[in-house]
């Protein structure tokens, strides 16, 4: 690509993770959003499970050039606190899967700090994932983990 600006192409169904793989620099790995909401219906496909199985649309699909590849993930719930068994407790249900599906979610960051640094390098050792996401209304929460994470 030389000096082309990276193409970022993100996705939670088969259709679309397959292009992203095929010609994007950056796949980006959704919930399935078919509803167009995050809801019940887009827990089930948020889970490590499916996210395993989103890595292997993507592997299946990029080939050889897989390792070229950058995964990114888009965090849905954010929130620094010193209680994330009972937040996820909370949270879990209105998303339809269970609490620990809920915490190791790569669309999930709760916990302290250091449990969500933990948790981020667990999404590298598992999946690969290096480029993270999340909404404006997080921003200031999260600050801390960019700022643990960049060395500042």
């Amino acid at each position: 690509h030389g000096d082309a600006i990276p193409l970022m192409l993100a996705g939670g169904g088969k259709k679309m993770l397959t292009l992203a793989a095929q010609h994007a620099d950056i796949v980006g790995v959704n919930p399935g959003l078919a509803a167009g909401v995050i809801d019940e219906r887009a827990g089930a496909t948020a889970t490590p499970n499916a996210t395993d199985q989103k890595l292997q649309w993507i592997r299946d699909a990029a080939g050889e050039r897989f390792d070229e590849i950058e995964l990114q993930t888009r965090i849905h719930l954010a929130a620094i606190n010193d209680d994330r068994s009972s937040y996820a407790e909370m949270m879990a249900p209105l998303l339809g899967i269970t609490a620990e599906e809920a915490l190791s979610s790569p669309h999930a960051l709760v916990g302290t700090v250091d449990q969500c640094i933990e948790t981020i390098h667990m999404w590298r050792e598992r999946w690969g994932i290096s480029y993270i996401s999340w909404g404006a209304e997080a921003l200031e929460e999260m600050a801390p983990i960019v700022a643990a994470l960049s060395g500042q």
